[in-house]
């Protein structure tokens, strides 16, 4: 059971948020502009900064060192069934979620939802953009955001309302940040799979 209550997201998510504004600041100051690279290390810089207030947050506060292992007696097998649980929910984020999402949304709006765009990668990467991109996707926001997200937010919801609540009340705010209407969608899908594993 978490010692941290729910509304503490609020402070951690608050001090990322002006973190990466002041990182943004000082990259626009030093590149003379926001853009390519500049740009990059901005996103990279929300979810570093996601991470860092969070364990930051619950160090100070508790006077706890935030354990990121497992906590399992079976990594290997977690690690490999998580793997596989990953892999299941984009597969059907892919090939049943999102149909549905584009049908009902056609449906309603009477027009395709607008392409689901990532600014992480531009079109055409030099290779410091690249190796930015890759750092921001694969490295930085899935540990930032499994930190706040299923860490501090579900965590903190889960021992006071159980799976359900917890799950819907998490999901919703990971979705929420995604901002694009049609991906909050799938993010909201996403999120609740993320806090199953």
């Amino acid at each position: 059971s978490v010692p941290w209550q729910p509304w503490e997201a609020v402070p951690v998510a608050l001090g990322a948020f002006v973190a990466t504004a002041l990182a943004s600041l000082i990259l626009a100051a030093i590149t003379g502009g926001i853009g390519g690279i500049s740009y990059q290390l901005t996103i990279l810089a929300f979810p570093v900064a996601l991470a860092a207030f969070t364990v930051l947050w619950v160090s100070l506060r508790y006077r706890a060192v935030v354990d990121l292992r497992l906590g399992s007696t079976r990594p290997r097998t977690d690690v490999v069934l998580g793997g596989l649980f990953g892999v299941a929910l984009f597969a059907a984020t892919t090939l049943a979620v999102f149909p549905i999402v584009r049908f009902l949304w056609e449906l309603i709006a009477g027009h395709p939802p607008s392409p689901i765009t990532q600014p992480v990668v531009p079109a055409d990467p030099g290779p410091s953009q690249l190796v930015v991109g890759v750092i921001a996707v694969i490295v930085a926001a899935p540990v930032g955001e499994e930190l706040f997200f299923r860490g501090m937010i579900f965590g903190s919801l889960r021992t006071r309302f159980g799976f359900w609540a917890a799950g819907a009340i998490s999901s919703l705010v990971f979705a929420l940040v995604h901002v694009q209407p049609p991906l909050m969608i799938l993010m909201f899908f996403v999120g609740f799979g993320l806090a199953f594993i």
